[in-house]
């Protein structure tokens, strides 16, 4: 297993594209979460009811406490400190 913890706090930029099942899509985002620096931003891949049913549920659950967007026309949320708008 990959060791991250050199790059906690990091990274400017994090891409969310592996498994679409509920628990990998949280677990993927919270080591993202560990991984982006304060201004650093979260995109996941596969936003989108056709491709990740579970994608969509584990960022409707982390919008709750993370702003999370979607970009309108993509299959894409994002996560950028400092957005007001969620899911």
């Amino acid at each position: 297993m990959f060791d991250f913890s050199p790059f906690y706090g990091k990274m400017d930029l994090v891409f969310v594209d592996a498994s679409h099942a509920y628990e990998a899509v949280l677990n993927d985002s919270l080591q993202a979460f560990k991984l982006i620096s304060d201004t650093g931003i979260i995109v996941w891949d596969d936003y989108d009811p056709i491709h990740g049913l579970g994608v969509m549920r584990a960022l409707a659950e982390i919008a709750m406490h993370k702003s999370v967007v979607w970009i309108k026309g993509t299959r894409f949320g994002v996560h950028e400190p400092g957005l007001k708008v969620k899911i």
